[in-house]
């Protein structure tokens, strides 16, 4: 079976972390492809991990497709060393525009890193300093609006996490509550305070 078909088409988005920094991954059956995107814009190479894992798991599935990295340098650990998941959060919404777009389906998805307006990758010829204070100074407000948006989500009660009652509960099959200690009490945190989301 190659990559997708016409029946059947999908995104699937993944993010996981390795070594302490975060990496996202985005299969798409329409195009037959995984995209792979770390924030400090590592090349994938031939004998990257993840690449002969992914390789492993698509032979033993007999399906095949193409792994795309994304290798657009957006953060600089020497100035961002703890931005990596906000990037990842970036390049969600880049996927939407990307999915949105006529360009969808055609292997196109790194080009919205090199129109975007709001940063630039780092490794793009010409780019260097100037773009890394471009991407500092937006990955900061960026960090700001998460932040926000998910204490009015937590203040309106619309955020699953913001109470571990109602997690408790839908977690549980009999609505009781069935989870280890650790997950009950959060070293006192009351459910009603979200600063220590901040």
């Amino acid at each position: 079976m190659e990559g997708g078909s016409a029946e059947q088409s999908y995104v699937v988005v993944g993010d996981y972390c390795a070594g302490g920094h975060w990496y996202k991954l985005i299969f798409c059956s329409s195009e037959g492809a995984v995209y792979c995107f770390e924030a400090v814009g590592r090349p994938l190479g031939l004998r990257h991990k993840l690449r002969l894992e992914l390789n492993a798991a698509f032979a033993a599935l007999g399906v095949v497709w193409d792994i795309l990295p994304l290798p657009y340098q957006l953060q600089d650990f020497g100035t961002d060393g703890w931005n990596c998941g906000v990037w990842l959060h970036v390049v969600d919404e880049l996927l939407v525009d990307y999915i949105d777009s006529d360009a969808f389906g055609s292997r196109a998805f790194g080009r919205c890193f090199e129109s975007e307006q709001r940063f630039r990758p780092m490794n793009l010829r010409g780019s260097g300093a100037s773009a890394r204070r471009l991407n500092d100074a937006f990955i900061a407000t960026e960090r700001d609006r998460l932040r926000e948006a998910l204490a009015a989500a937590a203040a309106a009660g619309t955020l699953l996490h913001g109470d571990r009652r109602a997690l408790l509960e839908y977690f549980s099959a009999d609505g009781s509550d069935g989870l280890p200690d650790h997950l009950r009490d959060v070293d006192g945190v009351d459910d009603g305070d979200f600063e220590w989301m901040s």
